[in-house]
């Protein structure tokens, strides 16, 4: 940079970050100094991924080849560690280099639910434990937003999408629903034309994005939900049909269900399940949040 572009840099009003392909920070403005809360000499030199929790998406971006600008991502700071703010992030390129443009989005904490939720949850993904016990920590976060009685979450093991982990489940209901493939009379997997396992039931139709939007109970976004379990037992479609609907959730007396799936760029990483005794739980909105939030939580499972 000559002495005007290094001048210009430091007092643009947006806070920039200049990293190299690898995520050392090189050169950092005033703006940023002042979000991140370091000074430069503590930050040059460092990996960008020990301040902010950067999403998989925005890695990818920034070792890309193809010099294209991408974004925006959400970002939690987590060196200081117990910072209130949130930044959006954009990348974008110098020759060889990155350049991070960040700006606070903690407002979003006060106007709006989505953003409120959205900061809320990422402040648990991005702490410093292991994944295990971030994925449970945004578990319970969604159980409290929505106040349903049970959550649970399945993740891919092997061909199968056992719970990881649940709250409120009965120990009877967990292991008896653990497992999702078919399998025939002789214990064997029933498999599809293709060799895939099938998957029983609507948490199966989710996870193989097996919905059909036109039916009431499904979303655009490949949700399942509804607010009576009882009111959909006898009209209820299994969208495979090599699956079968089980029915657990209704017997169980749950009336609201809503089963999210884990997706980033196509792939299903496993599902969110929300379970309440008690009817009209969920709202049109409700749903299009927790798909939103969803997206966060597939983005550290990439």
């Amino acid at each position: 940079m000559t002495e005007r572009d290094c001048d210009l840099f430091d007092h643009l009003p947006v806070g920039c970050i200049v990293a190299d392909r690898t995520g050392a920070i090189r050169r950092a403005n005033r703006a940023a100094v002042e979000l991140l809360g370091h000074d430069f000499t503590a930050l040059n030199g460092r990996a960008l991924g020990e301040i902010i929790a950067i999403p998989s998406g925005a890695e990818r971006a920034a070792g890309s080849e193809d010099g294209r600008a991408a974004g925006p991502w959400m970002v939690a700071i987590i060196d200081p560690p117990g910072s209130d703010r949130f930044l959006e992030a954009t990348v974008s390129f110098i020759g060889d280099d990155t350049c991070w443009c960040l700006s606070d989005v903690s407002e979003f904490r006060e106007s709006t639910t989505v953003g409120h939720a959205t900061i809320e949850l990422l402040s648990r993904l991005a702490s410093n434990s292991d994944l295990d016990a971030r994925l449970i920590k945004a578990l319970d976060y969604l159980q409290e937003l929505t106040g349903c009685e049970v959550s649970g979450l399945r993740l891919r093991e092997g061909d199968d999408f056992p719970y990881f982990a649940t709250s409120g489940m009965s120990q009877d209901f967990v292991v008896d629903e653990a497992k999702l493939c078919s399998r025939r009379a002789d214990g064997t997997l029933n498999l599809t034309t293709d060799g895939r396992p099938v998957l029983d039931c609507m948490c199966g139709a989710v996870i193989n994005a097996h919905t059909n939007p036109t039916k009431p109970y499904f979303t655009n976004g490949g949700s399942f939900w509804t607010n009576s379990t009882s009111s959909l037992v006898d009209v209820l479609e299994q969208p495979d049909p090599n699956a079968k609907v089980r029915f657990r959730c209704h017997r169980e007396g749950y009336e609201s269900v809503a089963l999210i799936p884990l997706r980033s760029n196509d792939e299903v990483f496993g599902l969110i399940q929300l379970n309440d005794s008690r009817s009209d739980v969920f709202t049109d909105d409700t749903i299009a949040m927790l798909e939103k939030l969803s997206g966060h939580i597939a983005s550290v499972l990439e």
